[in-house]
């Protein structure tokens, strides 16, 4: 699971990385066409610099749009599913960016570029360039007749009363309508939804990647736990055992030699044809426990208690295959003594949320070695349990002085779901 999760950093460094990068590059580029103009006498250093200072304004805006999506919004539809709210904060993200589209006359306007000259006290012919507006502005206000006042109208004033060069009440008159009504104002916006579009597109590709490692990653477990669960947790002797204890009632039960053969074929048929999947109905694992209980039960006399609570219907849910076999193999293995009397209880319940299993056993007189294998059997099981369900599960042991207790809650995973 640290593994997984170092990986996951690695990604979202990446991710980050790669943002930091395309940001850096396009902040630079108002830098780069500002020397390319001054550099073949396309404009004055002071208006170079202008649009480099007023670009950089506007991507402020967009960087800070970026940010707020990609920290807080875009997890919401990657990570969480929750698109209903996403979609409302991604409304509640544009109005304001819409309202200043609005407030916020267009840089390249003549009438702004020049009022923010005057504000600053600038004159261009000081550069040794006149500006670019100045001619076609005179020109263009000598050829307008005048007005009722006896004044020749702005070249953006088309009813001589809006418009006007220079400070209205204070501020530099309003440039834009509402809400892109005209096409000009409608690429801002398209511009701030092609960067929402991309940051999801990193982030659910991002998102594949991990899950399709952490796939890799269960694929590789699911098969080393099969070869450590062939090798260590089903004890050979306890098959050996099993056809022993067939092969003597035989000759006393006939009947139940039979029915135990049915069932050893039957748990058999289970490991050999389901053990290698991921998940499988939470029937076939009950019915697994059911069957390793009932062998288990004909090599031991009354005086081991063995009980066991099942849900008789249980619902339509899906478990990991073999996942509570380590816990039973453990309880009777150290939880049975020939010279005192022991006892086992186990039992599954099923609410609507949860599978919850628990196992309580007594404790014999168990070896240092006995001790360490049963630890590295729970230290696989929990293991697997991160692998598959993340921090969404309980597992609590309890070891007391004479007894020796397991409890396993993990969520419900219907059928549909992955």
């Amino acid at each position: 699971m640290v593994n997984l999760n170092l990986r996951f950093f690695h990604l979202n460094r990446k991710e980050e990385t790669t943002y930091l990068v395309i940001w850096l590059f396009i902040f630079f580029v108002p830098l780069a066409l500002m020397y390319f103009q001054v550099s073949h006498g396309r404009s004055s250093t002071f208006d170079a610099w202008l649009d480099v200072k007023m670009s950089w304004m506007d991507l402020l805006v967009y960087w800070g749009i970026f940010l707020l999506h990609n920290l807080f919004l875009a997890p919401l539809f990657v990570y969480h599913k929750k698109r209903l709210t996403y979609l409302l904060g991604v409304v509640l993200l544009l109005v304001p960016f819409e309202i200043y589209q609005f407030s916020t006359p267009p840089f390249h306007d003549r009438e702004h570029r020049e009022h923010f000259r005057q504000e600053r006290g600038h004159n261009p012919s000081h550069d040794g360039m006149p500006s670019p507006f100045e001619k076609s502005d005179k020109n263009n206000h000598a050829e307008r007749p005048l007005d009722q006042k006896g004044e020749r109208p702005h070249p953006h004033d088309h009813d001589g009363r809006l418009g006007r060069p220079g400070k209205k009440n204070g501020r530099p008159p309003f440039g834009r309508p509402p809400f892109g009504l005209l096409s000009r104002d409608i690429i801002p916006t398209a511009v701030v939804l092609l960067i929402l579009a991309l940051n999801l597109g990193v982030k659910n590709s991002v998102r594949s990647l991990a899950d399709r490692r952490k796939l890799e990653e269960l694929e590789k477990q699911n098969l080393e736990n099969q070869i450590a669960y062939l090798k260590y947790q089903i004890n050979p002797h306890f098959f050996m055992n099993t056809l022993n204890n067939i092969h003597a009632l035989v000759d006393i039960d006939p009947e139940k030699a039979k029915k135990t053969i049915v069932i050893l074929s039957k748990m058999m048929r289970y490991l050999l044809y389901d053990g290698d999947r991921h998940f499988i109905p939470l029937r076939k694992e009950i019915e697994s426990i059911s069957h390793y209980v009932s062998l288990m039960k004909i090599r031991f006399s009354d005086d081991v208690k063995i009980s066991l609570e099942l849900p008789s219907v249980p619902p339509q849910a899906e478990v990991p295959p073999v996942l509570f076999t380590t816990f039973l193999e453990n309880a009777f293995k150290h939880g049975i003594s020939l010279r005192q009397p022991s006892f086992i209880s186990i039992s599954l319940e099923v609410d609507e949320e949860n599978i919850v299993f628990h196992c309580r056993n007594s404790k014999n007189n168990i070896s240092q070695s006995s001790i360490e294998e049963s630890g590295v059997g729970i230290a696989n099981a929990r293991r697997r349990l991160e692998l598959l369900y993340g921090n969404n599960f309980t597992l609590e042991l309890q070891n007391e002085t004479d007894t020796y207790s397991v409890r396993l809650v993990i969520p419900i995973l219907h059928p549909s779901e992955p």
